[in-house]
């Protein structure tokens, strides 16, 4: 590949932001890019801060992510043992027995659901890499 700038000089790399060709004369090295030296130098600035924006941002939402997960878990235990609680109730009562019943097998069979889905979250949650 050849400097867009001088054709008869070979590129010492590419810019960032355009992506044309450029020699040693031509660059700007920004330490983690090349660009144009004085035509594009502002917009690898700004691709270097967005790059590094997102990986803060890609850290914030798996710990939210991992968060979330973990308070499902907890949701879905007190889920099944409030259930629990109404079934075993249940069985002490006499009138609105069959009620209270249904509260309890619903209560666990949603408690059941939540902690299946966040099983799921947690699986899929990206993980951070060390």
């Amino acid at each position: 590949m050849r400097c867009h700038t001088h054709r008869d000089v070979d590129a010492v790399g590419v810019c960032r932001s355009c992506g044309k060709g450029v020699c040693g004369d031509c660059a700007a090295d920004l330490g983690r890019g090349l660009a144009c030296a004085g035509r594009c130098e502002e917009d690898v600035r700004r691709l270097v801060e967005l790059a590094d924006r997102s990986a803060q941002q890609l850290e914030r939402s798996q710990a939210l992510v991992g968060n979330a997960a973990s308070l499902y878990r907890s949701l879905a235990w007190f889920l099944v043992v409030v259930g629990l609680v109404f079934l075993g109730w249940s069985f002490t009562l006499e009138a609105a027995a069959g009620f209270v019943r249904v509260v309890g097998v619903v209560l666990l069979l949603f408690g059941l659901v939540v902690r299946w889905a966040a099983g799921r979250m947690a699986e899929a949650a990206p993980q951070t890499g060390a």
